[in-house]
């Protein structure tokens, strides 16, 4: 049967090629623009560029507050590390994390905090590595299981964080050590000359982002193995052999988390407006 638009999609349930405006596949006759349908062709696109963008739209967000409200700081950074940051105050109150955010009913910011970037040093590395680590684990697992993974992950760096030290932190390399770990194990369960390239890389990756982060200094280290534990856990779950395709219930996981991390934002936001003029004398 030829395809009416010239234009392909794929079936959601038989993957033959059908016209990108058919609502029903001629074919199996599976309807294309259900809920599911929807959400399987959302976890088709490769995300790991828009999980860049919002971490970047983040960062852009709070240097624009700090230099309405705390521009010393921005002007004149404490440090070379400082360059091109946020100030303290700003990140805290738009999306970073500690334990206090615990203490007080902000569980959000275990969310917010992967997005939020302390300094241009810190943006600029992570997102090479996000870019690199992302697409690898998307090219695997496809995209559904990578926005599992880097959620999660984030989650458990920053949760494990606040428990045993507390201290005010951010950055998207707790759900990068995640996404190493689980890489590193999803490599060990499949095995063969691949498998253990993939587990070895991931090894030499851990050792040598350890090394550079103690020889910066000011480096969360309880976050990172945080995240590491909880990706190597996740690893487990992954599917052993690579281009599986993820089932419904693990693409409406995705969904979830994209959920939870939109409304974590918007709430991280809010905290900004609702506290701010207190913090910073505005109002």
């Amino acid at each position: 049967m030829s395809n009416p638009s010239g234009r392909p999609q794929v079936c959601i349930r038989c993957k033959k090629l059908i016209g990108v405006d058919a609502a029903r596949c001629p074919y199996c006759g599976t309807k294309q623009r259900s809920a599911g349908g929807v959400v399987h062709r959302l976890m088709a696109e490769d995300l790991v560029e828009a999980v860049i963008i919002v971490c970047v739209a983040v960062y852009l967000l709070h240097l624009g507050l700090t230099f309405l409200v705390d521009r010393d700081f921005l002007l004149n950074p404490a440090s070379f590390f400082d360059i091109g940051g946020p100030s303290t105050r700003v990140a805290m109150l738009a999306g970073a994390t500690w334990a206090s955010d615990l203490q007080e009913g902000r569980v959000w910011t275990l969310v917010t905090a992967s997005f939020v970037h302390l300094s241009l040093l810190h943006i600029g590395f992570n997102m090479m590595w996000l870019s690199s680590l992302g697409r690898a684990a998307t090219q695997l697992w496809g995209t559904a299981r990578f926005i599992i993974v880097f959620t999660l992950t984030g989650i458990g760096g920053f949760l494990l964080s606040n428990l045993l030290w507390g201290g005010p932190t951010a950055g998207a390399s707790c759900a990068l050590f995640g996404l190493m770990g689980a890489l590193a194990t999803f490599g060990y369960r499949r095995g063969g000359t691949i498998g253990e390239q993939i587990k070895s890389s991931m090894v030499r990756w851990v050792v040598l982002a350890t090394l550079i982060s103690f020889g910066m200094g000011g480096v969360n280290h309880y976050g990172h193995a945080g995240g590491l534990f909880t990706g190597i856990a996740l690893g487990f779950w992954i599917p052993r052999r690579e281009h599986t395709p993820s089932s419904a219930g693990t693409e409406w996981a995705a969904l979830a988390c994209i959920a939870v991390t939109v409304l974590s934002l918007g709430a991280a936001l809010l905290t900004w407006f609702a506290f701010s003029p207190a913090v910073f004398g505005q109002g």
